[in-house]
């Protein structure tokens, strides 16, 4: 089973339309995928079920009020995080996880907690798997604007521990 962990400590970021759009992607490849709604404001649910019958199934887990329990089946999980996980929580999750997904917004204020954050993800190293994938994903990007070419810098220059460039989506 792989999991995927969206998340980001700042709100609005859009995690939860990249959870979201992630666990659509994978059903309609033919994945058994679930979807972890981690946030109290369990849009990720409000999505699901809004989403039409027809579409390939995804099975809704709230993780948010009780523990989080997937279907046998479940080839793909996808986390769909709340801001402001930190510390112990944040560790608990990433402890479970093999793919972090980091969505960014092309703001000044959003790099600069993308930043904070990802410093905090590197102090928890001796918690995080060593063949844990991390990647960022600008989000709410529009092509030739000043502050997406800055958000694209920053995301160009961002390296590991191990100083290999952190991949961007």
């Amino acid at each position: 089973m792989r999991t995927i962990l969206v998340l980001n400590a700042k709100g609005g970021s859009g995690k939860t339309t990249v959870a979201t759009n992630l666990a659509g992607y994978f059903a309609c490849a033919g994945a058994k995928v679930a979807l972890v709604d981690l946030d109290p404001q369990a849009s990720s649910m409000d999505w699901l079920s809004a989403r039409p019958a027809d579409r390939p199934r995804i099975a809704a887990v709230e993780g948010f009020r009780k523990g989080v329990r997937v279907p046998r089946s479940t080839e793909i999980v996808v986390m769909d995080a709340p801001s402001r996980t930190h510390n112990d929580r944040l560790a608990t999750l990433v402890r479970r996880t093999q793919t972090i997904i980091l969505p960014v917004v092309p703001s000044p204020i959003d790099i600069r907690a993308a930043q904070r954050f990802l410093q905090e993800l590197r102090e928890l190293r001796h918690v995080i798997k060593t063949d844990v994938k991390l990647a960022t994903i600008g989000n709410r990007v529009r092509e030739g604007a000043f502050i997406t070419n800055h958000l694209e810098d920053y995301l160009f220059g961002l390296t590991l521990p191990s100083g290999r460039k952190l991949p961007f989506l």
